[in-house]
């Protein structure tokens, strides 16, 4: 409150309380209400509260650096299993479940490995060319357009080249016995999961009231569905830029084309911006080595295949399944790949995909007004 000129005739405070009827009150006395001092009393037990607050931070921080990748493990099965149930419920129609189970299992574990033993062995050999073909690639580039100079091609390529180092004989042998633990246990950690993970989901869905039982039931199996349609789709379109750009780099004569094409379709899977982001070592090398036609070649295939993405791809799954955002995934990627590396940000990918599917089937039941 004020004084106003009232105030001063009189010796009265005069002001509007809250039904609007004027208040009259003795000069002063709002004064020392207003300026009343306030004292705040920490007790010892909000003093202990933040101490164990900050105990328990310190803990848990060290917790997830020492077993971080026991944790990536962990979330990865679990991903893993959720994807793999309905070929497991699938085959159950015609054949036993325990059957089913180790159908599906040894064929993850065979795909698994081929991949692996085929995508690792291409990859360091092709890294082996790029260490030798990108310095070379960007002075030609330096060279030819003036562009390049002012970004420090050179320079930059020189750095990444850096980074790029292939284990040693030694090295895999060391790593190959600790990397067979690594990979056997996860999978006995799936078979649980899918043995039991139905059962687990329905024991927790009852302890839920009665009323919202349904709803929760229903969100979540709505969730696991767009999840995994935007998952295949997100794969498929990984594949698809791959091959294309691959194939574009090979006949262009660059050596190290799936390489190339890996990159392209790992970063392809970020909407709106990925496959032109991954799609530039293409560009750069193919109109490097080969000459300015092809990197125009795979410039154009990148511009068709980021705006079909952005023009049809992104708007189907918009309206059926939902989709995620560039900049979550960027951050969510970036983070996983600093912890865990490539898989550890395709998983991390996955993981949001499954996070976002959730939140939007939340809001659908919200706007709808049904129990969840």
């Amino acid at each position: 409150r004020t004084r106003g000129p009232m105030d001063e005739r009189d010796g009265h405070d005069r002001s509007q309380g809250q039904d609007g009827r004027l208040v009259t009150e003795p000069a002063g006395a709002a004064s020392e209400a207003r300026w009343m001092p306030t004292v705040v009393r920490i007790r010892v037990s909000s003093m202990l509260l933040v101490a164990f607050a900050v105990i328990a931070a310190i803990v848990i921080r060290g917790v997830f650096v020492s077993a971080h990748r026991a944790i990536g493990w962990a979330f990865a099965t679990v991903v893993m299993a959720a994807l793999l149930l309905p070929l497991v419920d699938h085959l159950a129609r015609h054949l036993p479940r325990s059957l089913a189970l180790t159908l599906v299992a040894l064929g993850l574990v065979v795909v698994s490995a081929g991949l692996w033993a085929g995508v690792r062995s291409t990859a360091v050999r092709e890294a082996e060319h790029l260490k030798v073909r990108a310095p070379v690639a960007a002075a030609a580039l330096e060279k030819k357009y003036s562009w390049a100079k002012k970004a420090d091609v050179t320079g930059r390529v020189d750095s990444l080249v850096a980074h790029i180092q292939g284990p040693s004989t030694g090295q895999k042998t060391s790593r190959a016995a600790g990397k067979a633990s690594a990979y056997f246990v996860p999978l006995i950690l799936m078979l649980f999961i899918m043995v039991y993970g139905p059962k687990m989901v329905t024991g927790g869905l009852e302890q839920l009231p009665e009323q919202r039982r349904d709803g929760a039931s229903r969100l979540l199996s709505a969730t696991v569905h767009d999840a995994r349609i935007q998952i295949l789709v997100t794969v498929a379109q990984a594949c698809v830029v791959g091959l294309v750009i691959g194939g574009l780099s090979a006949a262009a004569g660059i050596e190290a084309p799936f390489l190339i094409g890996f990159i392209a379709g790992f970063l392809g899977m970020i909407p709106a911006v990925g496959i032109m982001l991954g799609s530039l070592p293409a560009i750069l090398l193919a109109t490097a080595l080969a000459g300015p036609r092809q990197g125009l070649v795979v410039l154009i295939a990148a511009v068709t295949l980021q705006v079909v993405q952005v023009a049809v791809v992104r708007p189907a799954m918009s309206r059926s399944v939902g989709e995620v955002g560039p900049a979550l995934a960027v951050i969510t990627t970036l983070l996983a790949y600093e912890l865990y590396g490539f898989g550890g940000a395709f998983y991390a990918f996955i993981g949001l995909i499954f996070v976002m599917a959730l939140v939007r089937r939340v809001g659908m039941a919200h706007d709808s007004g049904a129990p969840a």
